[in-house]
């Protein structure tokens, strides 16, 4: 969560929106904006 968080405080600074958040692993993806994250 602190990671995401401080994406999108960057996000922010740079203007620019921050859509989601992903992890990559072998054959499967977790999109944190799927589980219900407020990005």
């Amino acid at each position: 969560r602190t990671l995401t968080t401080r994406l999108r405080e960057a996000g922010d600074l740079l203007g620019i929106r921050l859509l989601d958040h992903l992890i990559l692993g072998d054959d499967r993806v977790y999109s944190f904006a799927d589980q219900g994250w407020p990005l």
